[in-house]
């Protein structure tokens, strides 16, 4: 058999997007994810369904042993012939112990490399709008953990060289704090030399305590900072430049996001950016196949319709895979008028060489059907590629109007049962749910998704009923069918519901 290979892969500070694009790739191909505590649940989603995800968040404190156990997992995979990612907070190489993990591959003959992450110590200064050098201030710095390999703490620091450092990063040394202020001051140094202390850098629950070596300690302690921390000490702290993640209302909220792959990433990175932490939940799942013989049949006598109107983005994806598929492309629409229910759906569209002729201004399948209406004529024929669960509005509307509406089914809506730890996840910590379809409604209600206690955000009156039948509130309703959308209408009542604002600095 052959044996797999290993990849000792940076996740980056926390931040899910901070992670580089080799090690994405590395996550979208591994058979096997092994990944420690500091991992955001959002890279877990970059991995294949079907890959081996093992949670191996030893303790601070656990030791060789649990490195040992780590190392051995690694190795009894690789040797079954897998491919192992190793995903690790930070940068591998700072404080990440894998040198270790790799010399236990090299000796048991396993191929092991090394990809690089942003360490969280300089993502840390990064995250409130510090430098790690600054020309007049700090020309070099120096970056130590307060635990050594054998267990010993602030003791065994060197004090008299660090008290001589410009700048000095301190790793996992939240409960060393107070012993390596107060040697760095017996060792001389100042004691109104600028700290400040930065709890989470670059996500949601990041959090800024500022100081001095002499008390700042004692503001951490009063603040509740906890691990995992990133102390900055020197003039670079003293920067009257200092950033927080702003006065978003949405910091730190916990947001559970449900729907498609695609639709889940747009609202994650969405979020990220406003400082929101989001739940992974995807509920559903497009499929454009197998295909509905009736949409072959369409594509192949397109020049019999007058129009086509596409009532989502997905319905024009899977039309244009049916038209490359029979030979054809923008060119056999030439003859026909194109009406799209929305800027997304246009926008879709355009990629594909199309100008919608009518755009509704109502993202619904009524406001699609009164467009069309309001321009064409009686007796004209319609083709609909659509979802296999559409609603009806839309044909109805157009059929009592008098024009000949023939229904394909362009892709199919499938639900997907969400893992038991993502529902306990939601059910213990999310502040807010975000629902883009009425299928993905009702999966959370059969997945016992409680919704109750938390801002509910949905796209559409569709989805606004799919609630309302299952007894769910609603907060708010997303303006246009976009996740940029969806979060605006989330952050109007995050101010009165989730009471957030402030937090992160």
């Amino acid at each position: 058999m052959s044996v797999g290979k290993v990849y000792l892969v940076g996740a980056g500070p926390g931040d899910p997007s901070l992670i580089t694009l080799r090690g994405r790739r590395l996550l979208a191909r591994a058979d096997v994810v092994i990944y420690d505590r500091l991992t955001s649940n959002a890279l877990l989603t970059l991995c294949r369904t079907d890959a081996l995800k093992i949670d191996f968040g030893k303790a601070a404190d656990s030791g060789g042993r649990a490195q040992q156990a780590i190392n051995d997992l690694i190795i009894e995979h690789a040797k079954r012939g897998l491919n192992v990612v190793r995903l690790k907070g930070g940068d591998p190489g700072v404080f990440g112990r894998s040198t270790e993990e790799q010399a236990a591959c090299f000796e048991n003959g396993v191929p092991c490399v090394i990809v690089p992450g942003v360490s969280s110590f300089l993502a840390a200064p990064a995250s409130i709008g510090l430098a790690a050098t600054q020309r007049g201030r700090s020309r070099s710095f120096t970056v130590i953990t307060a635990r050594g390999c054998d267990g010993s703490g602030a003791e065994s620091l060197d004090y008299a060289k660090l008290v001589r450092d410009e700048t000095l990063f301190i790793m996992m040394g939240r409960r060393e704090l107070g012993a390596i202020c107060a040697g760095l001051i017996d060792a001389g140094g100042d004691p109104h030399l600028p700290v400040v202390c930065i709890e989470r850098a670059t996500t949601s629950r990041q959090r800024v305590c500022r100081g001095t070596l002499a008390d700042v300690a004692s503001n951490v302690e009063r603040d509740g900072l906890q691990a995992p921390m990133v102390t900055i000490v020197g003039e670079i702290a003293a920067t009257d430049r200092i950033e927080s993640l702003g006065l978003s209302p949405l910091i730190g909220a916990k947001v559970a996001i449900t729907g498609t792959d695609d639709l889940c990433a747009k609202l994650a990175e969405e979020l990220v950016s406003r400082g929101a932490e989001p739940i992974h939940c995807p509920l559903i799942r497009i499929a454009f196949s197998p295909v509905d013989a009736k949409l072959d049949v369409a594509v192949n006598e397109i020049d019999q319709f007058d129009w086509i109107a596409f009532s989502s983005v997905n319905s024009v994806r899977g039309f244009f895979r049916r038209l490359a598929l029979a030979n054809l492309d923008a060119r056999a629409l030439a003859h026909c008028r194109i009406a799209s229910v929305g800027s997304a759906t246009s926008r879709e569209l355009k990629r594909r060489g199309i100008v919608a002729d009518i755009q509704s201004p109502v993202e619904t399948g009524a406001g699609l059907a009164a467009a069309i209406i309001a321009v064409a004529k009686t007796g004209q024929r319609v083709l609909l590629p659509r979802s296999d669960r559409a609603l009806r509005a839309l044909p109805t509307c157009l059929q009592t109007a008098g024009m000949h509406v023939t229904e394909v089914v362009a892709y199919r809506t499938l639900t997907i049962d969400p893992p038991a730890d993502v529902v306990d996840q939601i059910n213990r910590s999310a502040d807010a749910i975000l629902f883009a379809s009425p299928s993905a409604v009702t999966c959370a209600v059969a997945a016992s998704v409680r919704t109750e206690d938390r801002v509910v955000v949905c796209i559409g009156p569709s989805t606004v009923s799919a609630c309302q039948q299952n007894g769910i509130k609603v907060d708010a309703v997303a303006d246009r069918a976009s996740a940029e959308s969806m979060v605006d209408a989330l952050q109007t009542v995050s101010n009165v519901h989730l009471g957030l604002s402030g937090v992160g600095g």
